[in-house]
């Protein structure tokens, strides 16, 4: 049925050529939501099918004529997922102007389709960084109208604070007022105010997944608790190495996967309570590891 031609690109069919997206297409197989694939096959099928017919412009623009439904479902699937690496973040994109004609398939094809986006800032010492790696990103968040979680992995606040990126990161209120789900990984706990003014800026934020690169559980920081008003619903779970906010339905007690015992939730009377709760999660339970 398909004749694959290797030296032919699909530019305009399905964009798959602007980002490498082969590897990152795997349907969902266990979500109930996405049980019924175009034509009745299985999922497994339609992830070898994207595979093969990825850079073949003849044999997508037939399926795509017999079955036009099927571009858009297998561009839902591809673009979920949105990686920003800080060392390899395009050069070539133009860091002023996001609408220039050039930059919006440069940058993302089907940005309306993400809906998990991270940002791995890769801990790098390397001087020849430019020291704006996110500002391409910040300045086009709102292009992600999908997005509702967001994962900063291996990111270190001093590096961003303060600059034009950061700025540029805050001003996107529409892109940060959809997130739901926040995961900070590899980012350290100290200073635990970045922390702070970084989850609030999220007013929609249902859980919090934090993961620290490193806890000084020495350290003693003047933190103004009263300056954060994270919303009343924030329930904290304190784990070792994680701490979950999120409104808790049945369950009084969380399992803490590194302690092997349970930690009870703390119900906090005040938004004051909410964000020294969460200090105090990490600093109780990692003196004891």
């Amino acid at each position: 049925m398909f004749h694959r031609h290797s030296t032919t690109i699909a530019t305009g069919i399905l964009n798959l050529n602007a980002l490498d997206a082969r590897n990152q297409h795997l349907l969902s197989l266990e979500n109930k939501q996405y049980t019924v694939f175009p034509c009745g096959l299985p999922a497994e099928l339609w992830n070898i099918i994207i595979d093969y017919l990825h850079d073949d412009r003849q044999s997508l623009s037939a399926c795509l004529s017999a079955y036009r439904a099927w571009g858009n479902f297998c561009r839902y699937h591809i673009y979920e997922n949105f990686i920003w690496n800080a060392q390899n973040a395009p050069s070539s994109v133009d860091r002023t102007d996001p609408d220039s004609e050039c930059n919006v398939s440069l940058f993302h094809p089907c940005p309306q389709y993400v809906r998990h986006l991270t940002i791995n800032g890769g801990f790098t010492d390397d001087e020849l960084l430019d020291v704006d790696w996110l500002l391409p990103l910040a300045c086009r968040l709102d292009i992600f109208q999908s997005v509702t979680h967001l994962e900063v992995e291996s990111v270190d606040w001093d590096d961003i604070f303060g600059t034009h990126a950061w700025d540029t990161f805050l001003s996107a209120h529409n892109f940060l007022s959809r997130i739901k789900y926040l995961d900070l990984y590899n980012v350290p706990l100290q200073p635990f105010q970045y922390i702070l003014d970084s989850i609030c800026l999220f007013p929609a934020l249902e859980k919090l997944d934090y993961l620290p690169s490193h806890v000084d559980c020495d350290n003693e920081e003047d933190v103004d608790h009263e300056l954060y008003q994270p919303p009343s619903k924030w329930r904290i779970l304190g784990l070792a190495f994680s701490c979950i906010i999120h409104v808790p339905k049945h369950n009084s007690l969380g399992q803490c996967p590194r302690l092997r015992s349970p930690i009870p939730i703390k119900l906090p009377s005040s938004s004051r309570r909410v964000t020294e709760g969460i200090q105090d999660s990490f600093l109780d339970h990692t003196r004891h590891l």
